[in-house]
């Protein structure tokens, strides 16, 4: 069994005031493309989209979903593309929506 005490498994920023919250929204995205509804109000959405990595061309290729899909199916196409973007760069993928748009 391998020493698991010694291997790094996530980092997180320090956040220094009491009762802040730092959630990355990749962490959740299995349990949202089960229920997208949960999505737009995601405070890791919202935080991810503070921090620069949901950006206006993940905005738009997500409107752009939902007109053609309709609110559900497009939110879900939208997280799927998430959970594949996990096995490349950040920017690979915004590449890759932008010319889906």
């Amino acid at each position: 069994m391998p020493d698991l005490a010694r291997k790094e498994v996530a980092r997180h920023e320090r956040l220094i005031a009491k009762g802040q919250a730092r959630l990355t929204l990749d962490h959740y995205l299995e349990a949202l493309v089960r229920k997208p509804g949960a999505f737009p109000g995601a405070t890791a959405r919202e935080q991810a989209r503070s921090a620069g990595k949901f950006t206006p061309v993940h905005e738009a290729w997500w409107a752009a979903a939902c007109k053609v899909h309709g609110d559900r199916d497009g939110t879900r196409a939208l997280i799927e593309t998430l959970l594949l973007g996990r096995h490349g760069h950040h920017e690979y993928l915004v590449t890759g929506l932008a010319a889906g748009l």
